[in-house]
């Protein structure tokens, strides 16, 4: 059967329709984290010299997901108590999962620019866990100037060529003048 340009027509407009209507009515996730639910969490950054450690709730066989602001890339993923606690991630996401029940510990993630997130985290298996945890980014957006920046250690011998290729470069040019 042969789709008329009427039937395109009308498709067209059904799919812009749905998808109007898709991003009108909130999904179940979405609803969730916009009532402040229990299962989502939104951490401010600690202004400078404040020292407040963020206390989250796990649950044997769920995932807790801490999403860094973008910026961040994370380096080190750090638990304290690694034999019942399962760290992971990737960019500015780690994955965090009970091995055991009622364990705690802490979490740092160690970041390409700098700075260290940390967090007390415990197995709580009546309160709902936290399944998302949104670090905000902080007013400066940015490092400040003078902090340490981390360097993956992938990446050190592609710094160490590319200063050697530079040190050449200069040697040549001071040669030629």
């Amino acid at each position: 059967m042969k789709a008329t340009p009427t039937a395109a027509i009308l498709l067209g407009i059904v799919v812009v329709l749905l998808t109007l209507l898709l991003a009108v009515v909130p999904c179940d996730a979405a609803a969730q984290q916009a009532k402040g639910d229990a299962a989502y969490l939104r951490v401010p950054v600690p202004e400078e010299g404040e020292e407040r450690i963020p206390r989250l709730r796990a649950r044997v066989r769920h995932t807790t997901v801490i999403v860094l602001p973008a910026g961040e890339r994370i380096l080190d993923f750090v638990a304290g108590d690694s034999e019942y606690w399962h760290l992971t991630g990737a960019a500015n996401v780690a994955y965090l999962k009970p091995l055991a029940e009622d364990a705690a510990t802490n979490v740092a993630l160690v970041c390409e620019s700098g700075r260290i997130y940390s967090f007390l985290v415990h197995e709580d298996g009546e309160k709902p866990p936290h399944l998302i945890v949104r670090v905000e980014a902080g007013a400066e957006g940015e490092t400040p100037s003078g902090a340490p920046g981390f360097v993956a250690r992938s990446e050190v011998s592609a710094y160490r060529e590319m200063a050697a290729e530079a040190v050449e470069a200069a040697r040549r040019a001071q040669e030629q003048a």
